[in-house]
């Protein structure tokens, strides 16, 4: 079943159009020589030993393509028919340097709206953009900050997690769509269910799936050109099963009754979310208040290494 494909550019992508942020073919090499390994481990060691002995046998074939780079911030795909998982590194490396500034913003009480602002530009805009630490005027050296590295760390992997199981979710039900073109939201909650499902198993609060429906407002929309499309009936059944039974995502933390408080807080943030989903005149008026009052001429100076 493990197989890795590395390639240098990624086909048949459709989706909302956004500029992805620029990084250095240097610093995407190695970036990949980190990540391809965590990623075959993710999805091929950890996913797939949470899923049922039915479900592993239906992904045997499954593969990864690995590509350096995409054509905008947020892409994770499936192609069923070949039983493959798309992933760059370019997407991975910007959740990852998203993960390091949001974890600094937040440990040096910073205001983590510009951080929105933009992610913001980044998904929903066609305007090239520098990868978040440069656009923060941040570098590595945020992660000296235990605090930084730790918070980073447990974001990178949840949001990339949960997009994985996801993904894996689509190639078990053999949706067309996805690098072909749109999924259906009847796929989309399909899919949920079973990333959803792995969480479960693993017994740990689904915090990726908050951080991934918080970048896929900006870029999905409930139109046809809509790759993954997002809906709030999509949302608020994710948050309602993690409210109908926050233990069963709790039971491997250190702590069950700290986590199962935590996953309560997640449902109640996916609410949110859903809320801005279901009124578009006040979802693009969130949006250019995020841009208007914490400008991308203001994010090197908000919150200084």
């Amino acid at each position: 079943m493990r197989t890795a494909i590395i390639s240098a550019t990624l086909i048949c992508l459709t989706g909302a159009a956004s500029a992805a942020p620029e990084f250095s073919g240097a610093t995407l090499e190695r970036s990949a020589q980190v990540y391809v390994p965590n990623v075959e481990a993710m999805v091929f060691d950890d996913i797939a030993s949470k899923l049922s002995a039915e479900a592993q046998g239906a992904l045997v074939g499954l593969q990864l393509d690995i590509p350096l780079r995409a054509s905008h911030a947020m892409n994770f795909y499936a192609h069923a028919p070949s039983r493959t998982i798309i992933v760059p590194i370019n997407t991975l490396r910007f959740v990852d340097e998203y993960a390091r500034v949001f974890a600094w913003f937040e440990s040096q009480g910073c205001r983590t709206e510009y951080v929105l602002s933009y992610l913001a530009e980044a998904i929903g805009s066609d305007a090239p953009l520098p990868g978040p630490l440069d656009a923060f005027g941040l570098t590595v050296g945020i992660l000296d900050d235990h605090y930084t590295d730790d918070v980073s760390q447990k974001v990178l992997k949840s949001i990339v997690y949960y997009a994985l199981a996801h993904e894996v979710g689509h190639i078990l039900y053999g949706h067309a769509g996805g690098a072909d073109g749109p999924h259906s939201v009847t796929q989309e909650i399909e899919a949920d269910e079973v990333a959803i499902e792995v969480f479960r198993q693993t017994g740990a609060p689904p915090a990726g799936a908050v951080f991934y429906f918080f970048a896929a407002q900006f870029l999905d929309h409930d139109g046809p050109d809509a790759t993954h499309p997002v809906s709030s009936d999509r949302i608020e059944r994710i948050a309602a099963s993690m409210r109908a039974d926050p233990a069963s995502f709790a039971w491997a933390e250190p702590v069950p009754a700290a986590a199962e408080a935590q996953v309560l807080s997640l449902a109640a943030e996916l609410d949110g979310v859903a809320e801005v989903l279901r009124d578009p005149a006040f979802r693009r008026d969130r949006i250019a208040a995020l841009r208007q009052t914490f400008p991308r001429s203001d994010w090197a100076s908000a919150c200084p290494e």
